[in-house]
């Protein structure tokens, strides 16, 4: 780390430029990190990485549906923190500096020209500034997946030891981080085999570090089958792979624009257009040099293959597995091919790539901004309209499960809360720490008064509601109320 910091500060008296860039995306990260709500997958990461040490691993397979290492992480991360929120987000804000970092140093590497470019597109990423903004796993993804390619980049002109073995210890962490990192680490192997297809000599310590990541992951199959028999009886929101998902997805890659792209999907996917063809088209049209080639050549293989890869792993699970934020790897080679089109092309056509890269990265960094300050951090006055609604005794009862994990966790975890229905996909509910999730049978009946929380206005005019338990149990057993409960402060 402190070899890295000395080199960040030679980097930025020789490129005052480029420093100045990293300054400003790291700046960008920090602002507004604890401004947006602690909305359900953050709630649900809190509430396992609080668990006890002894219970993680096991909820972490029921609930998290991911390797345990950031839980494990977060477990002892939290606990130097009174606001948890802040907790979470500075880690992801520490990863994806030190990403932008490592990808920085990378590209130099690759091609000291296109620093600049790639500095550009990965500082002002709507995407990966989400991914510093959340406590999910997905910066430190993001962080082992640029330090995988720096350590690529170099083994795959010359093997040494040393950085084979980091190598392959970067690859087991990141194999306990997400298992889509699987991904990754197939299409860089997959290149390594095809630039050493005549020297198969040269491939032995390759095909060596892939029987250690084998064997280090092997210990986490029974909970991987685990996890992959619940997501089949409960899938998550994914898209079937195929043209609209690939739009999606380079949308998002390049204009991540968080609530708003439930309103954005048209906009979204155009954005998606224009940044497949600067990543596959455009550095064919122009002149390249060597060095520029092999970057091209790089970027395509760690680009192509794993969307391959991906559509083939869908194909023989026979189920859809494709989610924007799954590929955060993929951004890497991306943003470098980005870059090398507005290099590769000259005048006109330089300008006309370059405008409409920026375009599409300012409207996603306005648009992710935007939902930051207008639209997402809303889920703290809900809390604060259920505490003032509260009387001693109260429960609080949710009709749909989007709201359930934050407020039972963190904004209203003085009150009871409990799910009124069960049968959601969106997690093993039974599997979550603490008290159950669904109210027992016959419990709201029971309840002298309790508090609706009702998104989506089933038996009232609004988000929240006030009623006894014998009503709200008899409006849940019959058809859609048509003379809706009282709304939360009103008058009976």
């Amino acid at each position: 780390m402190t070899a890295l910091a000395a080199r960040l500060r030679r980097l930025a008296a020789e490129r005052p430029a480029e420093a100045a860039l990293f300054a400003a995306g790291v700046l960008l990260r920090a602002w507004l990190l604890t401004r947006r709500s602690l909305w359900f997958d953050e709630a649900v990461t809190l509430a396992v990485a609080r668990a006890p040490l002894s219970d993680l691993v096991r909820l972490s397979r029921g609930d998290g549906m991911l390797p345990p290492l950031h839980y494990l992480l977060m477990h002892f991360w939290l606990k130097a923190f009174a606001d948890p929120v802040l907790g979470l987000r500075s880690f992801s804000l520490l990863c994806g500096a030190a990403a932008l970092a490592v990808f920085w140093r990378t590209v130099r590497r690759l091609s000291p020209e296109l620093a600049l470019p790639a500095l550009a597109v990965a500082a002002l990423s709507s995407y990966w500034l989400d991914l510093a903004q959340s406590g999910r796993p997905y910066a430190l993804f993001l962080l082992l997946a640029a330090v995988q390619l720096d350590l690529f980049v170099l083994l795959r002109e010359r093997w040494s030891a040393r950085r084979g073995a980091l190598y392959a210890g970067v690859g087991i962490l990141g194999l306990y981080t997400h298992y889509y990192y699987a991904l990754l680490l197939c299409s860089q192997l997959a290149d390594a085999a095809w630039r050493r297809r005549r020297e198969p000599r040269a491939l032995a310590p390759w095909l060596a570090t892939a029987l250690l990541w084998a064997a280090a992951f092997a210990p986490w199959l029974a909970s991987l089958r685990a996890q992959l028999a619940i997501y089949s009886a409960h899938p998550v929101l994914t898209a079937p792979f195929g043209p609209k998902a690939l739009l999606d997805l380079f949308g998002t890659l390049f204009c991540d624009v968080s609530l708003l792209a439930l309103v954005w999907g048209g906009p979204l996917r155009a954005a998606g257009a224009s940044a497949l063809a600067l990543v596959v088209l455009v550095p064919f049209l122009g002149r390249l040099s060597p060095a520029e080639r092999r970057v091209r050549a790089l970027g395509l293989s760690q680009v192509l293959l794993p969307l391959a890869a991906a559509a083939l792993a869908e194909r023989v699970f026979g189920r859809p597995l494709t989610q924007p934020r799954y590929f955060v790897f993929l951004s890497l080679p991306a943003y470098l091919l980005a870059a090398l089109s507005v290099r590769s092309l000259r005048g006109a056509g330089r300008a006309a790539a370059a405008a409409a890269l920026f375009a599409v990265l300012g409207a996603g960094t306005f648009g992710y901004e935007y939902a930051t300050l207008r639209v997402d951090a809303r889920l703290a006055a809900l809390a604060a309209a259920l505490r003032r609604a509260a009387r001693p005794g109260d429960v609080v009862v949710h009709l749909d499960p989007f709201y359930y994990p934050s407020l039972r966790y963190h904004y209203l975890r003085e009150l009871p809360n409990f799910l009124a229905d069960g049968s959601s996909p969106a997690l093993d509910w039974g599997a979550l720490p603490g008290y159950p999730a669904v109210a027992p049978p016959g419990l709201i009946a029971r309840l002298p008064r309790v508090l609706v929380v009702d998104p989506e206005r089933r038996v009232a005019p609004g988000r929240l509601a006030v009623s006894s338990g014998a009503e709200l149990a008899r409006l849940l057993a019959g058809p859609r109320a048509q003379n809706p409960i009282m709304p939360a402060g009103g008058r009976r």
